[in-house]
């Protein structure tokens, strides 16, 4: 196959997955907690350790300057799909109850919003430099260890500045309460990171064997 129609047509269909998880990832965690006996995460926590997955294989077969672009892309989707929902969210609803229901389901704060995409961005292009760094001073590294301690990096400022800005800010929980999410969100991130290893490497595998 064409690598050109190829790298155009993979980096689209990542990108596309990338989106849409950002999407979902900030319209669950706005307002939701899920809280077990054991621990509590936010919402949107469960999909959203997907995105360093897809980031880091993209890294790894087309380079930093595509994963970026891909991160860019997702972060101006993501704003203007928030922007549509906060417009029509003042436009007047057919009764209270779809009302209430319409900003149950998509009401985010401003605050959360704000946390969230630094988060995000942040987190993002730190992922991005650590991989490339990892990749350019331990050459004989393997790429799914590059992937791991990149993630697991980068994942440690995202846990903070998201968690501090929503958890204990935004929602006003306790410090102790709020370090008990962070604790139990980072140990999810850690243990999703470690299983989602074969997903990595099955992605960049698959990838290059096609451009070969």
């Amino acid at each position: 196959m064409n690598f050109a129609i190829y790298k155009d047509k993979i980096v689209f269909s990542l990108s596309l997955y990338f989106s849409l998880l950002l999407i979902l990832s900030n319209l669950i965690a706005s307002s939701r907690l899920i809280v077990t006996p054991l621990f509590i995460l936010p919402g949107g926590l469960l999909l959203y350790p997907l995105t360093f997955v897809i980031s880091n294989i993209v890294n790894e077969t087309f380079g930093s300057y595509q994963t970026r672009l891909m991160v860019f892309h997702a972060f101006s989707g993501n704003l203007f799909t928030l922007c549509v929902l906060k417009i029509f969210s003042l436009l007047p609803a057919t009764s209270p109850e779809v009302s209430h229901a319409w900003h149950t389901i998509f009401a985010i704060s401003p605050l959360a919003c704000f946390f969230s995409f630094t988060a995000f961005i942040v987190s993002q292009q730190l992922d991005i430099a650590l991989f490339q760094l990892f990749k350019r001073r331990f050459p004989l590294l393997p790429s799914w260890l590059r992937n791991y301690f990149s993630i697991a990096l980068s994942q440690i400022l995202d846990t903070l500045i998201v968690d501090l800005g929503v958890i204990y800010i935004g929602m006003h929980y306790s410090f102790t309460q709020t370090l008990q999410i962070m604790l139990s969100s980072y140990a999810y991130k850690f243990f999703f990171n470690l299983i989602s290893l074969p997903l990595f490497h099955f992605g960049v595998k698959r990838i290059v064997n096609k451009i070969k």
